[in-house]
C-alpha cells in the first residue's frame, strides 16, 4: 500500500496531532512575521502546512511500519502461488493500534502483486509488509520424521509447524500439527489430537532443515537470564522477524537466539530445557519419546507430566 494511501486511511486518527502541531507552528510564523505583507504571509502559511504534511505523512508511514527491520524483504514468489500473511494487518492499521505490539496470525491465501516492501495478497484482495508473509514454494515432498511448515487446512488455515507421521505419498504426507495443545486424556483430547494424522494436499507445505535459519524455524531468544521461544517469519542479514509468545512481535539479532534443532536426538531419562507457556525451563527430565508422533512426555520444573512437541523440548540452552 503506497503512502498516500496510508494517509487516507489515518486521516481521522491523525487530524488531532497535525491540528495541533499545525495551529503551534502558524502561531510561530505569525509572531515571527510581524507585520509583514500578504504575500510573505501567504508564503509562510504555505510552508507551515507542508511541515504539518509532512510531519504527519512521516508519523502515518512509522505507524504502518513500525518494526526496526529493512522494509525490503526479498519475496520468492510469484501470483497465484500459496503464502501465508497476516490477515489483519490492514484492519489493525485502520483502527490505529500500535502494530508493534500487535500479535497476528499468518493465514493460508494467494500471492497477487509482488511489491518490494509491500506485496497484494488474495484473502480479502489487501497489502501486507514483506516481513510478515511466508511463501510456500511448490512441489515438495516430504519423508516421515521431517518438519514442515504448512497451515492447518482443517481449520482457519493458520501457520502451523507439523510432523510427518505417514510419507507414503511424499507429495501429501500425513502429519501432526505441533503449534497446537496436546493432551491424551480421552475426556480432555487437545486440538493436536483431534487433528492427529491430517493428510496434506500437494503444494502445502516445506520441509525445515536443521541447522538452517529460515521463516518457521524454532528459536530461543536470549532476555536478561531466561530464554524466550520464537518463531522465525523473516529474515535479513542478522537480524530476524519472530513471533513470540501469542504471536507477538519482535526483532532480535541471530547472535542473541539459539536454533532448536528439528530432530535433536533425546531419550527418557535426559535432563532438558522445556517450553512452559513462554519460557525454556532448565532441569526438566524426558519421561517418554513418542518418536511416532513426533512428541515428548517431560516432567517439568513442577513436578508435572507435559506433552511437548520436538522443539519445545533441547539440550542446547545448557
Amino acid at each position: 500500500m503506497q503512502k498516500k494511501e496510508y494517509l487516507k486511511q489515518f486521516k481521522i486518527i491523525m487530524t488531532m496531532k497535525k491540528t495541533l502541531l499545525m495551529a503551534a507552528l502558524v502561531a510561530l510564523a505569525t509572531m515571527s512575521c510581524g507585520n509583514n505583507s500578504e504575500n510573505n504571509a501567504n508564503g509562510a502559511d504555505s510552508a507551515v502546512v507542508e511541515a504539518g504534511e509532512a510531519v504527519a505523512e512521516a508519523e502515518v508511514d512509522k505507524a504502518a511500519y513500525p518494526w526496526d527491520f529493512p522494509r525490503e524483504v526479498a519475496l520468492d514468489a510469484k501470483e497465484g502461488q500459496i503464502v501465508l500473511a497476516a490477515w489483519d494487518y490492514e484492519r489493525r492499521l485502520k483502527e490505529g493500534k500500535d502494530l508493534s505490539k500487535q500479535g497476528m496470525s499468518l493465514l493460508q491465501t494467494e500471492m497477487a502483486v509482488v511489491g518490494k516492501d509491500f506485496s497484494q495478497v488474495k484473502r480479502g484482495d489487501y497489502k501486507v509488509p514483506n516481513l510478515y508473509i511466508i511463501p510456500i514454494p511448490e512441489g515438495q515432498t516430504a519423508k516421515k520424521g521431517d518438519l514442515i511448515v504448512t497451515w492447518n487446512i482443517k481449520g482457519g488455515g493458520d501457520l502451523q509447524r507439523a510432523y510427518v507421521t505417514d510419507a507414503s505419498n511424499p507429495a501429501e504426507p500425513k502429519v501432526n500439527y505441533m503449534d497446537m495443545m496436546w493432551n491424551d486424556d480421552p475426556e480432555k483430547p487437545g486440538f493436536g489430537n483431534r487433528f492427529a494424522d491430517t493428510q496434506l494436499p500437494a503444494n502445502s507445505f516445506y520441509v525445515l532443515k536443521d541447522g538452517e535459519w529460515m521463516p518457521g524455524a524454532q528459536v530461543a531468544v536470549k532476555e536478561g537470564t531466561e530464554w524466550k521461544n520464537g518463531r522465525i517469519i523473516s529474515i535479513a542479514g542478522d537480524k530476524l522477524f519472530l513471533q513470540m509468545f501469542a504471536n507477538a512481535p519482535a526483532v532480535a539479532k541471530k547472535s542473541d537466539c539459539r536454533l532448536i534443532p528439528v530432530n535433536e536426538d533425546l531419550k527418557a531419562g535426559d535432563e532438558v530445557w522445556a517450553l512452559f507457556t513462554s519460557t525454556y525451563k532448565p532441569n526438566c527430565k524426558i519421561e517418554k519419546v513418542d518418536k511416532a508422533r513426533g512428541l515428548i512426555t517431560v516432567i517439568n520444573t513442577l513436578g508435572k507430566p507435559d506433552l511437548l512437541p520436538w522443539f519445545e523440548v533441547t539440550k542446547v540452552l545448557d
